[in-house]
């Protein structure tokens, strides 16, 4: 096993679900209520090409009120998930407004993972899905800003949860080929 923990932070707007993707991979069950986290960290371990490594992961606040407090967290991160749900059009914009040009200014070089969350809206309906951000705009971001991979997730029913912290690991390892992946 590796000795320092893979430390994994998750960032974006309240309420897009970085709750409970990290309580979904750490605990394995999904949160019965909402409640606004200021900052929490769990453990967890993951195998990387027949290596156990532990994960450190930090969620944390994405207020405005706790903007302050989050940036303590981010010395020593080496691996950031920049998470917008893809039924909140606010929160995908404030990926390339807010997250990319704090974590550019506070943690340069550290690689991002760009997370889009709440996937199983998609299938809601046809009525939801022409409210919701495209899969493609969140692949052009993923482009644009120059994050080392794009991914969409569901909490609630699991799907790429898995995926998305084996893509950390592995960026923060260095083992990507720090191109953009898509799943």
């Amino acid at each position: 096993m590796s000795e320092r923990p893979i430390k994994v932070l998750l960032v974006g707007s309240g309420t897009v679900g970085k709750t409970s993707l990290c309580t979904v991979y750490t605990k394995k069950c999904f949160p019965s209520k909402y409640v606004p986290t200021v900052m929490e960290i769990a453990f967890s371990t993951i195998v990387i090409n027949d290596v156990t490594h532990r994960l450190a992961i930090w969620d944390t606040a994405g207020q405005e009120d706790f903007d302050r407090l989050r940036l303590l967290s981010y010395p020593n991160t080496d691996v950031f998930l920049v998470c917008y749900a893809i039924d909140d059009h606010d929160s995908f914009q404030h990926v390339s407004t807010k997250w990319i040009p704090e974590l550019h200014k506070h943690s340069p070089g550290v690689p991002i993972i760009l997370v889009g969350t709440k996937l199983d809206k998609r299938h809601e309906g046809e009525t939801l899905e022409s409210f919701l951000v495209p899969y493609i705009r969140g692949q052009n971001l993923a482009k644009t800003i120059g994050v080392a991979h794009f991914a969409e997730c569901s909490a609630l029913n699991g799907k790429n949860v898995s995926k998305i912290f084996k893509i950390a690991a592995a960026a923060a390892l260095g083992l990507d080929k720090k191109s953009c992946c898509i799943l």
